[in-house]
């Protein structure tokens, strides 16, 4: 049995019970608008931080000449863009953590009892329940 579940009560609400704890979270037009800036955000940080340095996106490019072509290598940049989303999309649920279970999400898994693995696991099943979709582990 899961210490935790994420119960689906409409379109826009979902339950998360933990103990004989219980939280509402409510899917809003502002939560979307939060949720939908995450990834851009990032990127304009990133660029914003690159720009700081003086250096642009190109220049985290590869660029290879092989006789008559050329290949770019995107790694770097694309790299470098993930773990900008990461930091941010942790900073979101930094934030909702704290706006609908009124504590940090570290002291939140803490309260359910759960391990690093299963807190990975409630990770995911929180977005699906940002989303207002019933994660595939909870079924």
């Amino acid at each position: 049995m899961s210490k935790y579940e994420f119960i689906k009560q409409d379109e826009d609400t979902t339950i998360l019970k933990y103990k004989d704890k219980s939280f509402e979270i409510k899917k809003d037009v502002e939560l979307q608008k939060e949720i939908e800036s995450v990834n851009k955000n990032a990127r304009v940080k990133m660029m914003v931080d690159l720009t700081k340095q003086g250096i642009t996106s190109n220049d985290l490019i590869v660029v290879r000449k092989n006789g008559s072509k050329t290949y770019e290598d995107k790694s770097n940049l694309i790299q470098l863009e993930q773990s900008y989303m990461q930091e941010a999309s942790v900073d979101l649920f930094q934030s909702l953590s704290e706006r609908y279970f009124g504590m940090k999400l570290e002291n939140l898994i803490k309260d359910i009892g759960l391990e690093d693995e299963e807190a990975s696991k409630f990770g995911n099943d929180f977005a699906y329940a940002l989303a207002g979709k019933s994660s595939p582990s909870q079924k």
